[in-house]
């Protein structure tokens, strides 16, 4: 009776590991996209694996030396999430980053591991010292940014100026009307 269930078994861990094999390429494969986005879904995917898995530590610790303030503030959130104890270091580093999104997600992350080296962060976000967001100017530059570089998002605003210039031309010619 067991002899049958472990020879049907044997197909279902071959294909294990081809399964495991494709996950992880697709994962490096968004992490190497050019869309930041995409490199933090991939980020926030690495969270869900967890600390235990080779490699998801050096990939989050590579994620907080991106250019995108969404990606380096993602992999430091996510550090704290799975608790990334051999990551502190790079998350003490981060406490120093020029935007403030970033430092203040290093700080609840280290503070979610135990270490209370990010303090003076709360307490200046606290006080009023300190933004945890980018601002209204600088939140619109990067939303734009990131418009720029989705499909989706450049049709949706293509749509959106061709519906309005439909109005606008049928508003005209049916004023036009009127004045004849």
């Amino acid at each position: 009776m067991r002899i049958p269930f472990l020879l049907c078994m044997i197909p279902a861990l071959v294909c294990a590991k081809d399964i495991e094999k494709t996950a992880w390429e697709v994962l490096n494969h968004a992490l190497a996209d050019g869309n930041p986005v995409k490199r933090s879904q991939a980020l926030t995917a690495l969270g869900l694996i967890g600390s235990t898995a080779p490699h998801v530590v050096d990939l989050l610790e590579a994620g907080l030396t991106e250019k995108d303030v969404t990606v380096r503030q993602t992999a430091a959130a996510v550090m704290g999430e799975i608790g990334a104890r051999q990551a502190i270091p790079m998350l003490k580093k981060a406490l120093d980053d020029e935007s403030g999104e970033v430092s203040f997600a290093a700080a609840r992350s280290l503070w979610q591991m135990g270490d209370s080296s990010g303090r003076e962060i709360f307490w200046a976000v606290l006080a009023g010292e300190q933004k945890t967001d980018p601002g209204m100017i600088q939140g619109e530059i990067r939303d734009a940014k990131r418009k720029m570089h989705s499909p989706a998002a450049l049709a949706k605003i293509g749509i959106s100026e061709a519906a309005g210039f439909l109005f606008l031309g049928w508003k005209l010619r049916t004023n036009w009307n009127l004045w004849n």
